[in-house]
């Protein structure tokens, strides 16, 4: 009796204990959102599994995508303001419009994520559009020309990936600017 006792007690303890220790921060919860995001779990409906426990979903209204942001890079950014916001920046290389045509930016991009804490757990109450690989967009694009019947539509996607190819061997060597990104609005800052 002695033994159930005991082992009862240690195992309530560790469990007590393992929760505590395995709960995400929310620079961790952020981090984890964004390297989804940054391989193409945000592109569709069909990986919305991949991410939804990541998010608010009672805060988000998600709608399909006109846009995606194409990055080299993505970095949490230390910042000094309260525990419920996490910024990351963005080395963002171009866009792909709803065309399918990419339009090369060279740009830093600041996105402050909001999250709410719910049950103990971080949940991020904002998002943006797509910032996603290279790779990714090159796979993503490539899986779009395969189905796609439209000969002008297709002439754009081949151009699109042809100048993907080329950004990933190309060493950057332009500046970028450095904006603002609010809920996927740019403002020069």
């Amino acid at each position: 009796m002695k033994y159930f006792f005991c082992i009862s007690c240690c195992t309530f303890i560790f469990f007590s204990f393992s929760k505590c220790t395995f709960a995400l921060s929310a620079k961790d919860v952020v981090q984890k959102y964004c390297k989804l995001d940054y391989d193409g779990a945000t592109l569709s409906s069909h990986n919305f599994n991949k991410i939804s426990n990541l998010l608010d979903l009672e805060e988000i209204q998600d709608s399909g995508w006109d846009t995606v942001d194409i990055i080299l890079n993505f970095d949490i950014v230390d910042n000094d303001r309260n525990d419920n916001t996490v910024s990351v920046k963005y080395d963002v290389i171009g866009t792909i419009e709803g065309s399918g045509e990419f339009i090369q930016k060279n740009i830093l991009c600041i996105v402050d994520y909001i999250l709410v804490k719910k049950n103990n757990v971080w949940k991020i109450q904002n998002r943006s559009y797509p910032r996603i690989s290279v790779n990714t967009a090159i796979d993503h694009l490539s899986k779009l020309l395969s189905l796609e019947q439209d000969e002008k539509r297709a002439k754009v996607l081949k151009v699109s990936i042809k100048r993907l190819k080329k950004e990933t061997i190309k060493i950057r060597s332009t500046p970028c600017t450095i904006q603002k990104c609010i809920r996927g609005k740019n403002e020069a800052g």
